[in-house]
């Protein structure tokens, strides 16, 4: 049986350090780099004055667009789209004309990539304020914004979007404008314009 002479025994413990050694590190790289995306995901909204991104579930958005009754052909707005999550999914799943409205840079690359990604010639993102944006061929437009921003676009909608046009907004309602249908359980509102007015 051979033996391991004391000089080899030195040399697999190093070759194990150094084994170790690079691992950790790659580990700790991660974590860094991990650490740091983090970091600017929440501080990057701040920075530019956007507002926070707080995902929409992708079991609410099929609530929202199935309330909507989305339909091919239909053109669609989400204001504030973060990751294309619902503009995706209703070019994919409903044959919509989908449009996504997002003024962080970072949140409108990710959108455009995946966009691109997925093949889609029915979805594009616009990198804008919401507020400039004019949505006068809109039939859908979805949203999760705030309640204070809820109102603020009220008159906005009101005077661009045509009768018929559904509204559908996540957690949020429209103060003094009567919802379609409720869904209390997930928070989703429909309203539907009519005569300038959504009900």
């Amino acid at each position: 049986q051979a033996t391991l002479q004391p000089q080899q025994w030195i040399e697999i413990n190093s070759k194990g350090k150094h084994d170790n050694y690079y691992i950790v590190s790659y580990l700790a790289g991660a974590v860094a780099i991990l650490c740091t995306i983090y970091l600017v995901s929440k501080l990057w909204p701040a920075l530019i004055k956007s507002a926070p991104w707080d995902p929409t579930p992708m079991r609410i958005v099929k609530i929202m667009l199935e309330m909507a009754g989305v339909k091919k052909g239909e053109t669609l707005y989400d204001l504030g789209c973060g990751d294309g999550r619902i503009i995706i999914t209703a070019a994919k799943m409903y044959g919509a004309e989908a449009v996504g409205v997002e003024l962080d840079p970072l949140r409108y690359l990710i959108t455009k990539a995946r966009i691109k990604f997925n093949g889609l010639k029915n979805a594009t993102v616009l990198r804008e304020n919401f507020f400039n944006v004019d949505f006068s061929k809109a039939d859908v437009v979805t949203l999760f914004l705030y309640k204070s921003v809820n109102n603020r676009l009220k008159n906005k909608f009101a005077s661009q979007l045509r009768d018929g046009s559904r509204i559908v907004s996540y957690i949020w309602k429209f103060d003094k404008w009567i919802p379609e249908k409720v869904d209390e359980k997930n928070r989703v509102y429909l309203y539907i314009v009519k005569k300038g007015v959504a009900k």
